[in-house]
């Protein structure tokens, strides 16, 4: 059993070897097809920040900041009733 195992072992290592040569082949090509997005026209952007009062907080300032440099853009909330009070203070 071990002297089939010993000899099954370096096709399987092949067979990953081009599966994943593959796979590589494919992904190259689609990344060539994306193109870089365009941040000067409005976005809308969700935050979830589920349950920590601490978490929302701590995003304000990044979003602050997103705010300012992309004022076309809008910005939507998910949110813990806890932290509701929080997010539309600011």
């Amino acid at each position: 059993m071990k002297s089939l195992l010993k000899k099954l072992k370096p096709l399987e290592i092949k067979a990953k070897k081009t599966l994943v040569g593959v796979i590589s082949f494919f992904l190259k090509r689609s990344l060539k097809k994306i193109e870089k997005p365009d941040f000067a026209r409005p976005l809308k952007l969700l935050f979830v920040r589920h349950e920590r009062i601490g978490d929302t907080f701590i995003s304000f300032p990044i979003i602050d900041l997103l705010k300012k440099k992309y004022q076309t853009w809008e910005f939507y909330w998910v949110t813990s009733p806890r932290s509701y009070d929080l997010v539309i203070e600011d």
